[in-house]
């Protein structure tokens, strides 16, 4: 078979990127592990990274350049979409995957696959640039009508397309990512030198994430500053890492605001080692994000043996449980402080939701996400067959009766 896969999202991939551009990496990276017979076509929109070259130079792939990615400031949208399906329909796949379902080309008639990550954009476009709404709002309604089968990371977000575009249920396929965790085993004095580099002195509560509306740190930074008011607790710093987003210059003027500066610290964006002593080195990692399709830094927290505060919303109560996680209400920040106080306070409780935590993590396998993800191509692709031999009996009954 066949299978065409867009890697526009990988082009240019960042050793520690996450998101889209990681969750297409992997799936492919492990399919090429353990499938050797079907034949893969990577569509990339620019000149790959010798990284990427060499990873995925195998017997089975062929990778191919849509070549007009420089001029598509340019064109308008509809042409654009056109002539990206047009490259694919050239390549005569058999089933085409869309990780994104934003990059779905709406002109692509032929059988395919796409991956919805959330839908936080209708449930909560004020969260979101005009640019982005009206980008994701066309092609995703279209990708969901248009596609064979719709592959989501959690049941929630099932149940929000089925609510809002009345997809069938039975298009719509529940793969969770998988997550891979290999410890770098730092010595103790690596993990100091790491947090000097940082900036960061301990005690601290860790966010870890993109930093954006649905992330919710405006209640975080009200709760933390409750937590300070405590004297058993006034020593705590509170650490934000990630890529910041288009409610930061709005944080750092609640910081202000709130006049706790010297106690607030942005890491920005860190590299996988550093990401791995921050979890390692907090006391508690609190996440009271207001909407999410999956998650990955609270599994991160949890292989990290980090206790976990995190929003009693799906699908994060369905990754966690509630044995793993003291669960608040994000809405409210009297709940988060005393979620993270309890949790701060207790050491025992620490250690028991470590434990069951690190139990959860072993459910999210990107191998097992990887076969799954194949055998729904493959099913998709005999569907398709079907459908078209009995439409060719149809049109071959039609001429006989004419006869």
């Amino acid at each position: 078979m066949r299978i065409g896969i867009d890697c526009r999202t990988i082009s240019n991939l960042d050793p520690e990127q996450e998101g889209v551009g990681r969750y297409t990496y992997e799936l492919i990276k492990n399919l090429l592990k353990f499938d050797k017979k079907d034949k893969y076509i990577l569509f990339f929109d620019r000149k790959l990274k010798d990284n990427l070259k060499n990873e995925f130079q195998k017997d089975n792939v062929e990778a191919r350049e849509i070549p007009f990615y420089k001029y598509d400031k340019f064109v308008p949208g509809i042409y654009s979409r056109l002539l990206i399906s047009a490259v694919i329909n050239k390549a005569k796949v058999d089933v085409m995957h869309f990780p994104l379902s934003a990059n779905f080309p709406i002109t692509y008639k032929k059988l395919s696959i796409v991956t919805v990550h959330d839908l936080a954009i209708f449930k909560n476009p004020q969260w979101f640039s005009k640019r982005q709404t009206l980008s994701v709002k066309v092609s995703t309604p279209k990708a969901l009508k248009l596609s064979q089968r719709v592959i989501v990371f959690s049941d929630s977000v099932k149940e929000e397309i089925k609510n809002i575009f009345k997809t069938p249920e039975e298009k719509i396929e529940v793969i969770p990512k998988g997550f891979e965790y290999i410890p770098f085993s730092f010595s103790r004095s690596e993990k100091e030198a790491t947090l000097a580099k940082l900036e960061i002195r301990k005690p601290y509560i860790l966010f870890f994430g993109t930093i954006d509306f649905r992330k919710n740190i405006e209640k975080l930074l009200e709760a933390f500053n409750f937590i300070l008011k405590d004297k058993r607790l006034k020593n705590y710093k509170l650490v934000i890492s990630g890529r910041p987003g288009r409610n930061y210059k709005l944080l750092l003027s609640q910081i202000k605001k709130l006049e706790i500066p010297d106690k607030v610290k942005f890491t920005g964006r860190v590299s996988n080692k550093e990401k791995e002593v921050l979890y390692e080195e907090a006391e508690v990692f609190a996440c009271p994000s207001l909407y999410e399709g999956f998650c990955m830094p609270i599994i991160e927290a949890l292989a990290s043996s980090t206790p976990i505060v995190v929003s009693k919303i799906r699908p994060i109560t369905d990754l966690v449980g509630e044995d793993s996680a003291i669960l608040v209400n994000p809405e409210d920040e009297n709940d988060i402080a005393q979620g993270i106080k309890m949790l701060l306070l207790d050491k025992d409780l620490q250690k028991r939701l470590a434990c069951h935590g690190k139990k959860k993590v072993k459910r999210f396998n990107w191998d097992e996400s990887a076969r799954r993800t194949l055998r729904l191509y493959k099913k998709a692709a005999r569907e398709r067959a079907k459908k078209e031999r009995e439409k060719r009996k149809k049109m071959k009954r039609r001429r006989k009766r004419k006869k």
